[in-house]
């Protein structure tokens, strides 16, 4: 075999045995041999294709893709968290629909007049009747064109009771009854820490009442831990 031919073959060797990562553009972050995608990305079957996590990639609507519960390298499209304060603070949660679009729960969303979309750990979400309509109308009404600005503060209901994010509602001396992002079941959580500041909203119906030292009304008939206490 001459020369040439053996430089030739040894440039065409080279060639084909470039390595992958060789060809990853500076931008994007370099895969882990382990991984299908690279860091902060998930995988979707249905696509075969990998998309920044918590951004839409392949999801519909104002879905968002999320890891999966099975999988943390595979991608579910799931209803986008909204709050202004980070992901890790309370919000109102969304759920979805059979129409393919996102709801904020315990609001009217698809649902009839003096209904809400109610959720429970036990049922998906369904149309229910309101049963508090009066706290519930006194309530700023949600813009749905402008989901980002959804309050955290807003009526819900909870074992045929209805009560206020943000207040003590069912939980005990001292805590606040919240949604935790990620969340659609309300939960209890000491006041200092909470992500937004109180009071938020007072019902022209709340009577007057009068609460023990340390503590201040809620504006719905409880009591909270006075601010000053609390850090």
């Amino acid at each position: 075999m001459n020369q040439s031919v053996i430089i030739s073959s040894f440039f065409i060797f080279l060639c084909l045995h470039q390595t992958p990562a060789q060809n990853l553009s500076k931008s994007e972050p370099a895969k882990d041999p382990k991984r299908l995608c690279p860091q902060g990305h998930l995988y979707f079957n249905g696509t075969r294709t990998c998309y920044i996590a918590g951004e839409k990639g392949p999801c519909q609507g104002s879905l968002m893709a999320v890891e999966s519960p099975n999988n943390d390298e595979f991608g579910d499209c799931t209803c986008k968290i909204f709050s202004h304060l980070g992901l890790h603070c309370q919000t109102r949660p969304a759920v979805h629909w059979s129409d393919s679009r996102c709801y904020f729960i315990f609001d009217q969303g698809p649902c009839r007049t003096d209904e809400w979309l109610a959720v429970s750990p036990w049922a998906p979400p369904k149309c229910e009747q309101i049963p508090c309509l009066d706290l519930y109308h006194a309530q700023t009404p949600l813009n749905y064109s402008r989901y980002e600005e959804a309050s955290a503060v807003f009526v819900f209901g909870f074992k045929n009771s209805c009560y206020i994010t943000g207040t003590q509602a069912f939980c005990p001396k001292g805590h606040l009854a919240v949604f935790a992002a990620g969340s659609d079941i309300p939960s209890c959580r000491k006041r200092k820490d909470i992500c937004y500041n109180l009071p938020f909203y007072t019902h022209p119906e709340a009577g007057t009442y009068e609460c023990e030292d340390g503590t201040e009304s809620d504006g719905h008939g409880g009591c909270l831990p006075s601010m000053s206490d609390s850090y």
